[in-house]
């Protein structure tokens, strides 16, 4: 190396004793205090420069890189929900590394509904719903700017999904987690929360006493779809609920053991845990109580929906508890709780206010 001439992208920082510190510019990688014409200085530099990414030419007009890029900046992405967002903009970049990247720069004029439907055929029925939404939304964005005239997304069925979707707990499963997890552990404070609000993972990892009015009631939004729900929590429960009371006292009693921090689900540090980690971490809970693997957290959401249709409450009451847009699920929910009571006497019981928990006074 010619003296005087430097190497591109070299950063030099002095030390308050002198000694320096010297970066790659581009990656911001150490590299080692040497002479730039040293092997193993010039080695460590050849090393950052090959990792640097090389810039990526700008999506032509009418591709389907450029589409995704518009769709992003358009108000029908902007107008969705904030997890909505993030999941969309996940998918839309797997579509653009299909066929090792080359997907990105092929025309949306040439997408059919055969390309679609064989799009979806490499994933699950529940990855492959979520990808024929963006399809969709691409597609209709699309024709808003004028690209397409016809929607190769219409005519599209959703995969089929195995009937029942994710296990709904047993009651002998969750006396068997509570069992292994006594109050007070980090475990059980998780189960407790997520079984008594029926909150998905997304939300219960933001949960914490900054969640909890000065009614005593616990309110937060839904992530995915911006539902408001305000559960009672340290106030009394309607007559109607009365049923329950044991498992809102449940989560009383974790959240007055939890340590001094805001967030209820958090790590040994007290940093609160992402949505990322939290299924990874429960599972470990679930399988030191010997419980098989269906049992998943999005199981508890099914299991107090249905504790709630099999109390005696109507279909809306259900769905602004579990904070959900749609009737249709819980509506299955009320009918099978339904049909159990039928057949074991139940309905009888609650006409009649003979039961043990009477419930001729419902109000729901």
């Amino acid at each position: 190396m010619r003296r005087g001439v430097r190497l591109r992208g070299v950063i030099i920082r002095q030390n308050a004793d002198g000694s320096k510190r010297i970066y790659h510019r581009k990656t911001m990688t150490r590299l080692p205090n040497l002479p730039e014409n040293h092997s193993d200085f010039l080695a460590a530099w050849c090393a950052a420069e090959g990792s640097t990414p090389k810039r990526r030419a700008l999506d032509k007009s009418g591709t389907l890189g450029a589409l995704v890029v518009s769709y992003m900046r358009s108000r029908r992405y902007r107008d969705l929900a904030k997890g909505t967002q993030d999941n969309h903009r996940r998918i839309c970049s797997r579509f653009m590394e299909t066929a090792g990247g080359k997907a990105r720069s092929l025309p949306v004029t040439g997408y059919r509904r055969q390309h679609i439907r064989m799009d979806l055929e490499l994933f699950s029925p529940h990855v492959a719903t979520n990808r024929l939404k963006v399809w969709r939304s691409l597609m209709k964005h699309a024709i808003e700017i004028g690209w397409i005239t016809e929607d190769s997304s219409l005519g599209i069925s959703r995969p089929r999904a195995p009937k029942g979707g994710h296990h709904t707990w047993t009651l002998a499963e969750v006396a068997r987690f509570r069992a292994t997890h006594p109050v007070g552990s980090e475990y059980r404070l998780a189960f407790e929360l997520i079984f008594w609000t029926a909150c998905r993972v997304s939300d219960a990892v933001s949960l914490g006493k900054q969640s909890v009015t000065q009614s005593g009631w616990i309110r937060f939004t839904a992530k995915k779809n911006n539902f408001v729900v305000e559960l009672p929590l340290e106030d009394g429960l309607a007559s109607w609920a009365a049923d329950m009371e044991g498992d809102r006292q449940d989560l009383l009693d974790c959240i007055q053991e939890m340590p001094a921090r805001m967030a209820f689900i958090a790590r040994h540090d007290g940093v609160p845990r992402s949505a990322k980690s939290f299924s990874a971490w429960f599972k470990v809970a679930c399988k030191q109580a010997g419980l098989a693997d269906h049992c998943t957290a999005h199981g508890l959401r099914k299991a107090r929906a249905a504790r709630l249709a099999e109390i005696g409450a109507t279909e809306h009451q259900i769905q602004a508890w579990i904070g959900d847009t749609s009737l249709s699920e819980v509506t299955r929910y009320t009918r099978m709780a339904n049909r159990r009571r039928v057949l074991d006497g139940g309905e009888q019981r609650t006409k009649t206010g003979t039961a043990a928990n009477p419930r001729s006074t419902n109000g729901g």
